[in-house]
């Protein structure tokens, strides 16, 4: 796992999803070719939500009180490849930003 290239994959990101002048579309852009190139899985979440509560997975406000406990990169990556997976692919919605910023804030702390 190289943790730098995942920091840096984390704030280029976290700088999109902050932005609100990115339109939804630009988010989707090389997103799911940068989790996969960096190693994440897309699991359902399924690892996340065991480790972590699935109140976590699914909203932001749940993320937040939670994710001071989240040690673990490639679990929290994967969470993150498959949240999106989730709005992108499944749901036909644009992404939850605020789970995106809290998420990705969190993996860059972990990395860095």
């Amino acid at each position: 796992m190289d943790k730098e290239k995942i920091h840096d994959f984390a704030i280029h990101w976290l700088e999109k999803y902050q932005d609100r002048e990115t339109p939804d579309g630009e988010l989707e852009e090389g997103f799911a070719s940068g989790c996969i190139s960096l190693g994440f899985g897309m699991d359902c979440g399924e690892s996340f939500k065991a480790a972590y509560g699935s109140d976590a997975f699914s909203c932001a406000a749940a993320l937040e009180r939670n994710i001071n406990r989240v040690w673990d990169v490639q679990i929290l990556g994967n969470a993150v490849f498959s949240q999106w997976r989730y709005f992108t692919h499944w749901a036909c919605s644009a992404p939850d930003r605020e789970w995106f910023i809290i998420a990705l804030s969190r993996l860059g702390e972990l990395t860095k």
